[in-house]
C-alpha cells in the first residue's frame, strides 16, 4: 500500500487484482542444502556448485552416481534430483530471477504400490507425524538429510511399503516473465546446459508445451488469460517464446547426443 501500484497486477484502473492463488504451505523448511549460503549477488553461481545440482549435472548414470544399499536409501536422492532438474527447466522458461534462497521442502510419505510401480503421495497419519516429530526433537533439529530420511523410513515403515522424501515447494514465484526487468538467472549460469538427468515425463510434457508455444497455439491463452504482454510472449531474447526455443534446442541436442539421460522416473518392483 505504501508503494506504487503495478499496472501489470492491478487492472481495471486499480479496481481488480489479477494473479494466481497458491496455497500458503505451513510447516515448511528452507531447502538450504540446494540453495547453499552466502552472498545474494552470487546465489546462482553458488547454486550450481551445491551437491544437489552437482548430482543432476553428473555425467555418470544414476546407478553409478547414486549408490545405496536399498530402495529406501536411493529413492529420496533420486526424488530430489527430479525436483532440482524440474525447477531448473521451469525457471529457464519463466525467467525466474529470485529462486535461489526461496526453495522450501516438507517431509512427505510416498506409498509403494504392492503390485510395483512409481511411489505415490499420501497423507501422513497422525501417528506417523507424531513419531517423526519426536525423532526430530530428540535430534534437536527440524531439518533432515536424505540419509537420515532413509533411517526414519525404516523406523516408521518396517515392512518397506512406504518411504519418506523431502518434497520441494516453490512458494516465491513473482520474479519472472518480464523482459523489461528479468535477466533469466538460470540461463545466465547455463544451468540447463549442465543438466544430465531429467524425468522422461517432464521432458515429454515440455515437448508438448514447446510445440504449442512455437506454433502459437498457446499465444491467445498466454495473452488473454495469463495477461502476457506481446513482448513478454515473443519479444526480446528473454521472452517466453525465446526461452522455450532455447530450452528446446538445449534439451533435444543433449538428448540426441546422449548427454541428457531421461532416468529420473523411478518405479519399484
Amino acid at each position: 500500500a505504501a508503494g506504487q501500484s503495478n499496472s501489470k497486477i492491478y487492472v481495471e484502473n486499480g479496481s481488480l487484482l489479477y494473479g494466481g492463488l497458491q496455497k500458503n504451505l505451513k510447516g515448511e523448511e528452507k531447502y538450504s542444502e540446494i540453495s547453499g549460503g552466502g552472498s545474494y549477488d552470487t546465489r546462482y553461481e553458488r547454486f550450481i556448485v551445491q551437491p544437489p545440482f552437482k548430482r543432476v549435472a553428473d555425467e555418470r548414470s544414476v546407478d553409478q552416481a547414486v549408490i545405496g544399499k536399498s530402495f529406501a536409501e536411493t529413492y529420496p536422492t533420486l526424488n530430489q534430483m527430479k525436483d532440482v532438474s524440474d525447477m531448473v527447466l521451469f525457471d529457464v522458461l519463466l525467467s525466474q530471477d529470485d529462486r535461489v534462497g526461496n526453495i522450501h521442502y516438507k517431509v512427505e510419505v510416498r506409498q509403494i504400490p504392492s503390485s510395483g510401480g512409481a511411489p505415490v503421495a499420501r497423507k501422513m497419519s497422525e501417528g506417523e507425524e507424531a513419531e517423526l516429530d519426536a525423532v526430530l526433537k530428540a535430534a534437536r533439529t527440524e531439518k533432515v538429510t536424505e540419509s537420515q530420511l532413509a533411517q526414519l523410513s525404516k523406523r516408521l515403515f518396517p515392512s518397506g511399503n512406504a518411504i519418506l522424501v523431502r518434497a520441494m515447494y516453490l512458494k516465491d514465484n513473482d520474479c519472472g516473465v518480464d523482459v523489461d526487468k528479468r535477466e533469466n538467472k538460470m540461463r545466465s549460469v547455463k544451468a540447463l546446459e549442465k543438466v544430465r538427468h531429467m524425468s522422461g515425463e517432464t521432458y515429454t510434457r515440455f515437448l508438448r508445451l514447446a510445440d504449442d508455444v512455437m506454433s502459437d497455439r498457446f499465444k491467445t491463452f498466454a495473452q488473454e488469460t495469463l495477461l502476457y504482454r506481446s513482448k513478454d510472449y515473443e519479444g526480446g531474447s528473454k521472452s517466453l517464446k525465446e526461452n522455450v526455443k532455447y530450452a528446446l534446442n538445449t534439451l533435444k541436442g543433449n538428448c540426441r547426443s546422449g548427454a541428457l539421460k531421461l532416468d529420473l522416473d523411478v518405479t519399484y518392483s
